[in-house]
């Protein structure tokens, strides 16, 4: 198509990710993760939205018994390895 080569290193982008989240909750299936305590799930890096943190919410980031704050860092434009 006519595709920049910015906006194809997008899609390329997005569509590796959806890959790499298809494939994670098909392992969390096929290992019968059924909770959310469940070590499978745990592991995983996890974002949520924390509407209390601040005057308008805040990103927490959590893994295992670890929480952070997104700092919100520009980490650049670099290729995934999935």
């Amino acid at each position: 198509g006519d595709l920049t080569k910015l906006m194809r290193g997008a899609l390329v982008a997005l569509i590796t990710i959806d890959v790499h989240n298809r494939d994670i909750v098909e392992y969390l299936i096929n290992d019968n993760t059924q909770s959310k305590n469940d070590f499978n799930w745990q592991m995983r890096i996890r974002y949520y939205w924390n509407p209390s943190i601040g005057n308008f919410g805040d990103l927490e980031i959590f893994q295992v018994t670890a929480r952070f704050l997104c700092a919100y860092e520009y980490l650049g434009a670099s290729f995934r390895l999935v």
